[in-house]
C-alpha cells in the first residue's frame, strides 16, 4: 500500500510536468502502460481541471473511455460542463453503449441537453435504443456493440472478420453466431477459429449450440441469479424472437450488483434511494429520503408503547405492587435487543437466499422448518447463557425483598426462579422472532413487495412488541405465583 501511494505521488508529478511542458508523447506512453487505478488516483490527486483536460486529450484513441468512466462523479461533471465539444464527442464515441446510457441518464437537465447535442448521431441512436427499456430491465444495461458471425461463413472468412475487429475482441473470448434472420444459434471461441486448419469448414459445423441467453425485458434481479447459478462470464441478450440484440458481461453485472446492494441497504434501514452521490446531495433531499420511514416507524412504535403500558398495569394488578416493574423493566432492552438481532439474522439470510436464487418460493416450508431448528438451538443456548448472566447479575445487585415479607423464598432462591423465568421468556421470544424473521420476506414476495424493505424497520417494531408481551406475561406470572 505504501509503495502504491509512492507510485501515485510520483506519477502525479510526472503528469504535472508533462502538462507544463505540453509533452504529449511521454504522457501517452504513461497512459498506455500504467494500470487504470494508478492513473485515476494520480490524475485526481492533482485536482486541476486544465491538467485533467490535457490528460484526457492525450488518452484519445488509447484509453479515453476507460479513463473517463473511472473518474469520480465530480470530475465527470467537471469535464462535461467545461470540456470542449471535441473532447466530449470523443469520450462518448469511446464508451460502451451501457456506460454512455448510464452517464447520460443521470446527467442534470442542462448538461444532458448540451451533451446530447454534441455527441454523434450513432451514439445518440444507441442511447435512444436503450432508453426504450424500463429501469431494472436487462436491456437497459446491455452492450449493443458486438461482433457476430453468420453460421454459413467459412473459417477463412471468419478469420477476416476477426482481423477487421481485432481491437474489439479478446483472444480468449468467443463470438456469437447468428442465422439469416439474425437469430442467435450458437457461439464459438475465437481460438477455435484461428487454430482450425480446415479453412473451408463452415462455422455452423463447429459452433457450440449449447448456450444460455436472456430476454431483453427480463428483470436484472433474474440476470444476477443466472450469472451466479451458471458461473457465467457473459450472456447474450435476445428478444422474444431470439434475435441477438447485445450481451452483458461480468463487469456489467458487478455494476448492477452494486446498485442492487445499495438499494437493498437503503431499504433495510428505511431510506429512499438517492438520485445523486451522497457528496452531491442537498441536506433537504437527504431529509426527504429518510423522514417518511421514521415517521411511519414512530407511529408503529405506538403499538409497542400501548402494549408496554397495558402489560405493566396488568403486571402490577397481578403482583400487587412495583416488584415486577423493578425486576422486568431493566431486562427489556437486553431481551428485546437479543431477540431482535436473532430475527434480523433469519431475515437477512432468507432475503439473500431469495435474491440469489438459492431459495425458491416453493421451498418456503423447508426454509421455515430449518429456521425453526436453528431457533431451537440458538434459543436454548441464549437462554442458558442468559440464566448464568442473570445469576451473576443478581449476585452483584441482589433483589431486595424486605418490603415483601409475604414471600417465602429467600433472595437467592427468588433470583434463581426469576432468572429461569426470564430465560424461558427469551427462549420463546427468540423462537417467535426467528419465525417472524423467516416468514416476513416470503410474505413480501407473495404480495409483491421487496423483502429488503421488511428486513429491519418493520421487523424490529413487530419483534419489540412480541418480546415485551412475552416477557411481561411470563415474568409477571412467575412473580405472581411466588408472592402468593
Amino acid at each position: 500500500m505504501k509503495q502504491e501511494k509512492k507510485e501515485i505521488l510520483f506519477l502525479s508529478k510526472i503528469i504535472s510536468q508533462n502538462y507544463t511542458q505540453k509533452n504529449t508523447r511521454n504522457l501517452k506512453k504513461v497512459i498506455r502502460n500504467k494500470p487504470i487505478n494508478i492513473l485515476i488516483e494520480s490524475i485526481e490527486n492533482i485536482n486541476d481541471f486544465e491538467t485533467l483536460n490535457f490528460f484526457l486529450f492525450c488518452a484519445i484513441k488509447i484509453r479515453l473511455g476507460e479513463i473517463f468512466i473511472s473518474l469520480s462523479y465530480d470530475n465527470k461533471m467537471e469535464v462535461i460542463r467545461n470540456g470542449s465539444s471535441k473532447l466530449i464527442k470523443e469520450i462518448f464515441d469511446d464508451l460502451e453503449a451501457d456506460d454512455l446510457y448510464e452517464i447520460l441518464n443521470n446527467l442534470p437537465k442542462k448538461e444532458f441537453k448540451k451533451t446530447l447535442f454534441i455527441i454523434s448521431s450513432e451514439v445518440r441512436k444507441e442511447f435512444i435504443k436503450l432508453s426504450r427499456y424500463e429501469e431494472g430491465e436487462v436491456g437497459s444495461i446491455m452492450n449493443s456493440s458486438f461482433v457476430e458471425l453468420h453460421c454459413d461463413l467459412t473459417i477463412s472468412k471468419a478469420v477476416k472478420v476477426i482481423e477487421d475487429n481485432k481491437e474489439d475482441l479478446e483472444l480468449n473470448g468467443f463470438i456469437y453466431v447468428i442465422d439469416s434472420d439474425k437469430k442467435l444459434v450458437g457461439k464459438i471461441y475465437i481460438y477455435d477459429i484461428l487454430l482450425r486448419k480446415e479453412r473451408n469448414l463452415q462455422i455452423k459445423k463447429i459452433m457450440n449450440k449449447a448456450f444460455v441467453s436472456i430476454n431483453n425485458h427480463e428483470k436484472i434481479d433474474n440476470l444476477l441469479v443466472m450469472f451466479q447459478k451458471y458461473d457465467l462470464k457473459e450472456i447474450p441478450v435476445v428478444n422474444s424472437e431470439d434475435v441477438l440484440l447485445g450481451f452483458i458481461d461480468d463487469s456489467d453485472v458487478i455494476s448492477a450488483l452494486k446498485e442492487e446492494t445499495t438499494e437493498d441497504i437503503y431499504k433495510m434501514y428505511g431510506i429512499n434511494e438517492l438520485d445523486k452521490p451522497y457528496s452531491r446531495t442537498r441536506v433537504i433531499d437527504i431529509v426527504k429520503s429518510r423522514i417518511l420511514w421514521l415517521i411511519l416507524l414512530m407511529i408503529a412504535s405506538t403499538f409497542t408503547s400501548i402494549a408496554l403500558e397495558q402489560l405493566q398495569e396488568l403486571s402490577n394488578n397481578w403482583t400487587g405492587g412495583a416488584l415486577s416493574t423493578l425486576i422486568l423493566v431493566p431486562i427489556i432492552p437486553v431481551i428485546s435487543g437479543t431477540s431482535g438481532n436473532a430475527g434480523s439474522q433469519s431475515a437477512a439470510s432468507i432475503i439473500r437466499g431469495l435474491s440469489i436464487g438459492d431459495i425458491g418460493i416453493k421451498e418456503y416450508k423447508k426454509v421455515v422448518y430449518k429456521e425453526f431448528l436453528v431457533a431451537l438451538t440458538i434459543g436454548a443456548t441464549l437462554a442458558i447463557v442468559n440464566f448464568l448472566r442473570l445469576m451473576i447479575y443478581y449476585q452483584i445487585f441482589p433483589i431486595d425483598l424486605t418490603n415483601n415479607p409475604g414471600i417465602k423464598w429467600n433472595g437467592a432462591e427468588f433470583a434463581a426462579i426469576i432468572s429461569l423465568g426470564i430465560s424461558a421468556a427469551l427462549f420463546i421470544a427468540v423462537l417467535l422472532s426467528k419465525f417472524v424473521g423467516s416468514i416476513l420476506p416470503i410474505i413480501a414476495i407473495k404480495v409483491k413487495i421487496d423483502p429488503a424493505s421488511m428486513a429491519s424497520p418493520l421487523l424490529t417494531t413487530i419483534i419489540d412488541t412480541i418480546t415485551i408481551s412475552i416477557l411481561f406475561l411470563l415474568g409477571s406470572g412467575i412473580i405472581f405465583a411466588l408472592v402468593q
